[in-house]
């Protein structure tokens, strides 16, 4: 990025590119760890830093939450669809009371342990 930028002020500048880079390098070693970046969104390094930390977080939280979120749909035949746990079976897919006949197998949710909601 930093190079991007270089370039990109050597060329509005004027300079070449390696008189943009060198000056980059005086202004770097100058104020001791220049962040073009945060220089333009008016911030101090670390408070950038700061900032894009607690982005990246809330980016993970909302991440997690829409997981959990399609785990409770599922696709069938291209449609989009709910899901809870059958109340019938308590989400096993069988009842052993009825094991006599199609080996318990729950009809409300065809075995699955989930039905549309």
């Amino acid at each position: 990025m930093y190079n991007l930028l270089i370039t990109e002020a050597a060329i509005e500048t004027g300079l070449e590119l390696a008189e943009a880079k060198a000056h980059a390098a005086e202004v770097e070693a100058a104020v001791g760890g220049f962040d073009p970046l945060a220089a333009m969104l008016g911030m101090q390094p670390a408070e950038l830093t700061e900032a894009l930390e607690a982005v990246h977080k809330a980016q993970a939280a909302h991440d997690e939450a829409v997981k959990a979120q399609a785990a409770e749909y599922k696709v069938i035949d291209g449609v989009m669809t709910k899901y809870k746990g059958c109340t019938r079976c308590a989400g096993k897919g069988v009842i052993p009371a009825y094991n006599h006949y199609s080996g318990g197998k729950c009809f409300g949710c065809n075995g699955s342990g989930t039905r549309a909601a």
